[in-house]
């Protein structure tokens, strides 16, 4: 089964929905100048000083691309709970149609598992 016949949403929507899932959100403006109209950002440790909040920031076109990419997936599952991880194998096999070997989804099948687990995924127009 393609694609576009169960699912209305660009790569680019995936992609955004898992990143936001993740922890990523768009910079709120010019009220933060170290940050540029666009920026993505998320928390994160800064390594020199752990006491200051830091920011990874990324342009919306520099986010992981969770569509196309297993790393960038296998990232995202690694933040699954272990009950979401079940989840996650139930829902991977059906997208799969029982195929035995989970590790040969696609970086895709494995976006959309991700998706249904957060309620993320858009139903296709009927």
């Amino acid at each position: 089964m393609k694609q576009d016949q169960y699912n209305n949403m660009t790569p680019e929507q995936i992609n955004e929905k898992i990143a936001r899932i993740l922890g990523w959100h768009p910079s709120p403006g010019n009220n933060e100048p170290y940050l540029l109209c666009g920026e993505w950002r998320i928390k994160s440790v800064n390594p020199y000083h752990p006491d200051i909040e830091w920011f990874d920031k990324r342009r919306k076109d520099e986010l992981p691309n969770y569509c196309g990419d297993l790393n960038a997936m296998a990232e995202a599952v690694n933040s699954l709970t272990d009950a979401q991880c079940d989840q996650f194998n139930d829902i991977l096999w059906d997208i799969m149609n029982g195929k035995k070997y989970l590790w040969n989804g696609s970086a895709f099948q494995y976006a959309e598992a991700f998706l249904r687990i957060h309620n993320q995924w858009t139903k296709p127009d009927a």
